[in-house]
């Protein structure tokens, strides 16, 4: 396992053997991530890379020296189980891709069926520290990965048999006369798309050709169906009663009352159902209804106000905290020992990448020093790490692949002087970059030893 947390970024950039487990010399450093879906579950753990071409291709040069066959792809490995049976080949592949991820990394990329197999290789250049050339054909003496690189595809769909037919590979659905079909997706969780099918005349592909549909006639009445002569009683109870509406007209100045054709009205003489004082206990009940409401409607009035002075508050200071996103602070709790500590947040609502926090010390007595071994620390997501940064007195460097919107990185570092004088300080000037570009310093100035 890594020593350090790995980065959002998704690779350990720490320098560790992730990903594997213990690397031959052969193998160690050449990747920085690595992850492989398979379907073997038959496969015996652990799995291990025994064999590579090409990656070295990421570098600025490759020892060619050694190599056999024609490449199939540009980059290729082989991944077998604890029985030397090969999980993943990628010179099957039937898709393969290969780009810059940034100035440190190259992502190539293998897709065989279901299986696909991605690794990152650490890009690095010739003639900076720690450069190597790395063979073109790879056979690691040990290439066993860590158990978090790789992982068994889950269960599937892989056909439907349809009246003894079986389909596989792309199976398209379509709708047919008086059959729908309605997709919906499931948002938030695994990637799903839910069919439904709707059987309802004139649906789809609409009703089937030359069907003649029946004349509409009334067969029942909330589903009671006629008597033997075709006829549907109506009858009423209690204070209802059937009438036939009539219609009033004058003819020659003479009144008539005539019913009217084909047509029932329900009437009644019922009283009222409810009493006034269940009128009134309803009337109540909605007051204190209201009542609650509006105290709900008070409150929620306050968390709006307090919200509205919150952001007003922090919207002043924010040019104030914007203009100085680097801190420095120096502290000397014993004779000839200093700490000191810088800090850069990012105040952009983007990632930035490639940040460095140069740190320039100097001793009111121009007194030269170096860095207590082990207690130099930096964060990596927010928990500080044992971390050694680069360069020597009187100026350290301390680096971050990547730093989140809002994230705040630091560094702490101890010094120690051969002796002491009261009246002694440190000067501490830390200088930020962001891919190359200077950001604004911080500079601070404090006396050592104890404080009395």
């Amino acid at each position: 396992m890594p020593i350090f947390q790995v980065e959002p970024a998704g690779v350990d950039d720490y320098g560790g053997p992730f990903p594997f487990v213990r690397p031959s010399s052969d193998l160690y450093d050449l990747l920085a991530d690595f992850w492989l879906s398979h379907d073997r579950t038959d496969a015996a753990l652990p799995l291990r890379v025994s064999w590579l071409r090409g990656l070295c291709r990421a570098r600025e040069e490759c020892d060619s020296s050694g190599s056999s066959a024609s490449p199939v792809n540009e980059a290729d490995l082989v991944v077998r189980d604890a029985t030397g049976a090969v999980v993943f080949d990628s010179r099957d592949s039937d898709e393969f891709s290969s780009a810059a991820w940034s100035a440190d990394y190259w992502v190539f990329r293998w897709r065989k069926g279901l299986a696909s197999c991605v690794a990152v290789a650490r890009r690095g250049r010739s003639g900076a520290d720690g450069y190597r050339v790395y063979p073109y054909e790879i056979e690691p003496a040990d290439g066993v990965l860590d158990e978090r690189c790789h992982g068994v595809l889950p269960d599937r769909l892989d056909a439907l048999i349809v009246n003894g037919v079986r389909l596989e590979g792309a199976v398209v659905f379509e709708e047919g006369y008086n059959l729908s079909i309605a997709a919906t997706r499931v948002d938030g969780v695994r990637h799903v798309n839910r069919l439904t099918l709707g059987a309802a005349p004139g649906s789809g592909e609409g009703v089937f050709p030359d069907c003649v549909s029946p004349e509409p006639v009334l067969r029942t009445i909330n589903q009671v169906g006629p008597d033997a002569s075709g006829n549907v009683n109506l009858s009423a109870t209690d204070c209802y009663r059937w009438d036939r509406p009539t219609a009033v007209a004058v003819v020659d100045g003479v009144r008539y009352v005539e019913p009217e054709e084909g047509a029932l009205a329900l009437r009644n003489d019922c009283p009222p159902c409810c009493t006034c004082e269940d009128y009134l206990n309803t009337h109540l009940g909605m007051q204190r209804l209201y009542d609650k409401y509006k105290q709900l409607g008070l409150q929620l009035d306050n968390s709006r106000n307090l919200f509205v002075s919150n952001r007003e508050r922090w919207l002043a200071y924010r040019d104030c905290r914007n203009s100085a996103p680097a801190r420095t602070d120096v502290s000397g709790p014993i004779p000839r020992v200093a700490d000191f500590a810088a800090s850069w947040t990012n105040t952009s609502p983007e990632c930035q990448y490639a940040v460095r926090l140069v740190m320039t010390l100097t001793h009111s007595r121009g007194i030269a020093s170096s860095l207590v071994a082990g207690a130099s620390f930096r964060t990596v997501n927010d928990v500080l790490v044992p971390y050694l940064p680069t360069g020597s007195w009187n100026v350290y460097v301390a680096e971050w692949p990547v730093v989140r919107a809002g994230e705040t990185v630091r560094f702490r570092g101890r010094l120690r002087f051969a002796d002491f004088v009261a009246g002694d300080a440190l000067t501490v000037v830390a200088a930020p970059y962001v891919s190359g570009a200077p950001q604004p310093v911080s500079i601070t100035t404090k006396p050592l030893g104890p404080v009395t």
